[in-house]
C-alpha cells in the first residue's frame, strides 16, 4: 500500500496560503514532493469549509444517534437532520428526556432555520418514502418502554408541526443500531434491514399497504460476539441483495424463510466493522472499517481462482481506530471512488486517544492500491454522512460527536463543505451559522 499524507490542520492551511504569496512553491505543482513521505502531493488543492450549525447544550446523558442528508420538506434541495438518544438501560436518563423533542432538522439551502420533531427517545433512524406519496418518511426504533420499530409519516407541512403521524412496523425488541432499505425479495417494494444492538439482523418485508398491512419479519443472523455495522449489496453477483454484517456477510437465500448463510470475509478483522459494498475495480468489492478496534480500513475483492477474499489495506491498522463512519464517494470528481472515514472521540463511555481524525482517502491508483490521506479535522465524528448539500455536484460531509462527556470534543451539528479545486486551500473556520 502507498499512502501520501496531507493533514489539513491550521499550520498546513497557513502553509498553503503562503504558496499563493510566493513564499512556498509546492502545493500547486503536480510534481511537488511531500516532506513527510517524499511522495507527490495532490496537484488539485483540497479544501473543506468547516461550519458548526449548532453547539449542543443538552442533557449530558444524551448521545448523537443519527444524521442524514435528505429533502424533508420536498422543496427540491437537501435538508439536514440529526437525532439524539440515551442508552437502552438508562431509565433515569430516559425519564428526563422522554418529553423533549429529540430530533432537529435544518432547512436548506442555507440551513439557518431549525425545526424540532418527535417527542421522546429513539434508537437508529433512516429516511425513505415508505408510503409512495413522494415525501420522505423516517423509520426509527422507540427506546426502553415499547421497543417498537415505527415509521413517522411525513405530513407535508413539516415546518408547522413537530408531531408526525406514527405507524407501527414491528412490536418487539428489534432495537436498531443500523436501518437500511432495499428490495430483498424482488417485489418492487423497499424492505427494511435492521442491525440490532442485540447482535441480531432482521429483515422486514414491506406490505402493499404500509399503514394497515403486516410487515413480515425474518431473522437473518445472530452473533454470540458483539457484532456491529451493516450494509447491503449484491456481494456474490447473483442478482439479489446480501447483507454485510461486521467482518462477514449474510447470503440472501432467495426464499427468505430459509436460513441466511453467514460467510466470513476476514477472520483477522474485528467483529465490529462499518462496511460498504462498492465497485472499486469493476467487480463487487467490500470495504471494512474497524468500528471499535484498531483494524483501520481495508477493501477486499473476491479471487475466484484462490477461492478467497484478497485484502488491500487503505488506512493503517494501528493508526486508525474507532471508525464509526465509513462512506464512499467521488470527492474530487476524477471518476473513481474515494473513501471517507472518521474516528469517534468517545467509544461507549471510554475516551479514545486523540487525535480523532476525520479523513478522506483519495483514490490515486486502485491497481497499485495507492491512496492519499487528507485529514479534514482532528476532533472526531460519529455516524457522519456524505452527500451534496449545496448543489455543486461535489460530496460534502455532515456529522457530530457521540456525546457531551468530553468537554474538549462536545456534540456539535457540523458540516464540511467540499471546496476541492475551488481556489487554494485556506484555514478552516468554525461558524455558528452558515
Amino acid at each position: 500500500m502507498s499512502v501520501n499524507r496531507i493533514i489539513l490542520t491550521e499550520n498546513i492551511w497557513l502553509l498553503m496560503v503562503a504558496n499563493l504569496m510566493g513564499l512556498a512553491g509546492v502545493a500547486q505543482r503536480a510534481d511537488a514532493q511531500s516532506p513527510a513521505t517524499g511522495a507527490a502531493i495532490s496537484p488539485t488543492p483540497w479544501r473543506f469549509e468547516h461550519r458548526v450549525l449548532l453547539d449542543y447544550s443538552i442533557d449530558p446523558d444524551a448521545m448523537n444517534g443519527e444524521c442524514a442528508i435528505v429533502d424533508i420538506d420536498g422543496a427540491g434541495h437537501p435538508d439536514l437532520w440529526w437525532s439524539c438518544y440515551v442508552f437502552l438501560t438508562d431509565k433515569a436518563a430516559y425519564d428526563r428526556q422522554k418529553d423533549l423533542y429529540q430530533m432537529a432538522w435544518y432547512k436548506g439551502p442555507d440551513f439557518k432555520q431549525i425545526f424540532r420533531m418527535h417527542k421522546g427517545v429513539t434508537h437508529g433512524g433512516n429516511w425513505c418514502d415508505i408510503n409512495g406519496d413522494g415525501r420522505m418518511d423516517l423509520v426509527t426504533g422507540l427506546a426502553i418502554e415499547s421497543h417498537d420499530l415505527v415509521w413517522l409519516e411525513n405530513p407535508g407541512h413539516c415546518e408547522r408541526t413537530r408531531d408526525w403521524p406514527m405507524h407501527l412496523i414491528h412490536h418487539g425488541e428489534v432495537d436498531p443500531d443500523t436501518i437500511l432499505f432495499g428490495d430483498l425479495n424482488h417485489d418492487g417494494r423497499l424492505d427494511i434491514v435492521v442491525q440490532s444492538f442485540r447482535n441480531d439482523v432482521h429483515v422486514l418485508l414491506a406490505p402493499a399497504d404500509p399503514i394497515d398491512g403486516k410487515w413480515e419479519i425474518f431473522h437473518a443472523g445472530h452473533s454470540d460476539h458483539p457484532r456491529t455495522g451493516a450494509s447491503i449489496g449484491d456481494v456474490d453477483g447473483d442478482g439479489d441483495l446480501d447483507i454485510v454484517w461486521g467482518r462477514g456477510w449474510l447470503e440472501n437465500p432467495d426464499d427468505l424463510r430459509l436460513p441466511w448463510k453467514d460467510h466470513v470475509i476476514d477472520p483477522q478483522f474485528g467483529y465490529d466493522a462499518q462496511s460498504v459494498v462498492v465497485d472499486l475495480d469493476r467487480h463487487p468489492d467490500v470495504v471494512l472499517a474497524g468500528e471499535e478496534g484498531f483494524d483501520g480500513v481495508a477493501w477486499y475483492n473476491w479471487d475466484a481462482v484462490q477461492n478467497k477474499w484478497l485484502k488491500h489495506q487503505i488506512a493503517p491498522a494501528k493508526s486508525y481506530s474507532g471508525l464509526h463512519s465509513l462512506r464512499i464517494a467521488d470527492f474530487d470528481g476524477d471518476g473513481d471512488m474515494d473513501v471517507f472515514t472518521a474516528e469517534m472521540a468517545m467509544s461507549g463511555y471510554i475516551a479514545q486517544e486523540p487525535p480523532h481524525k476525520v479523513t478522506v482517502w483519495e483514490n490515486v491508483d486502485i491497481k497499485k492500491n495507492e491512496w492519499r490521506e487528507h485529514i479534514l479535522a482532528e476532533t472526531g465524528s460519529h455516524n457522519a454522512r456524505v452527500g451534496d448539500i449545496n448543489g455543486d455536484g461535489l460530496p460534502d460531509v455532515i456529522g457530530s460527536n457521540w456525546n457531551n462527556r468530553l468537554k474538549e470534543y462536545p456534540m456539535k451539528a457540523e458540516i464540511w463543505i467540499n471546496r476541492i479545486g475551488q481556489g487554494p486551500s485556506t484555514r478552516s473556520e468554525d461558524r455558528t451559522k452558515p
